[in-house]
């Protein structure tokens, strides 16, 4: 119900979630079944909520096509970690990308507590954007995976509480080679690091 009430404050009143299509059982067949984009959202919420109440949340994988709603199934959740005041990191890739994903959500859905870092900003800009987030003032911040590997998570956050990490795009790896950023090969050991 949490996840239908964001939904339709934040993508309008006649909104609703979507069918992606996962795979029943990759290990014995390309069979795919419908499952909606709103039980999704909760099975992150509900991890979250996990973490809230000290038990170790689970991480979760998704691989859904371009235009499959991936954007959605994050983004609520991280507007729900934020209604509880914590942070959300969306590590992304592609510069184009971050710019588009933020516009989107500041033009679409209302939602100004969201900004990126990356190099084509001045380092006033950043400076400021960082001390924007430890204030309160941004709760949602798409970084590079070179960006969030270079500091410490409190150099983003200051004394906030991390509410989730989101790994955007993670399929270029494979896509386009181990050559490809290869900072995301070592995500996963700086987000262990960070969980502790």
């Amino acid at each position: 119900i949490e996840s239908t009430q964001l939904l339709k404050q934040y993508w309008g009143h006649n909104a609703e979630f979507r069918n992606i299509y996962i795979y029943e059982n990759p290990e014995a067949s390309n069979n795919v079944i419908p499952v909606s984009q709103g039980l999704i959202v909760d099975t992150i919420i509900n991890e979250y909520k996990n973490g809230c109440n000290d038990i170790t949340p689970r991480d979760i994988f998704i691989t859904a096509p371009t235009g499959a709603g991936k954007s959605l199934i994050f983004q609520l959740p991280a507007f729900y970690a934020a209604n509880n005041g914590d942070v959300t990191i969306v590590v992304s890739p592609l510069k184009a990308l971050m710019t588009d994903q933020v516009e989107i959500l500041h033009r679409d859905r209302k939602y100004d507590r969201v900004d990126f870092l990356n190099s084509d900003l001045s380092l006033i800009e950043r400076d400021r954007i960082v001390e924007d987030c430890k204030q309160g003032n941004i709760d949602i911040l798409y970084l590079s995976p070179e960006l969030l590997l270079s500091y410490d998570i409190h150099f983003f956050i200051g004394e906030r509480k991390l509410g989730l990490v989101i790994v955007d795009e993670a399929h270029l790896i494979t896509t386009w080679g181990r050559d490809f950023r290869v900072d995301y090969w070592f995500l996963g050991n700086h987000i262990n690091k960070i969980r502790k």
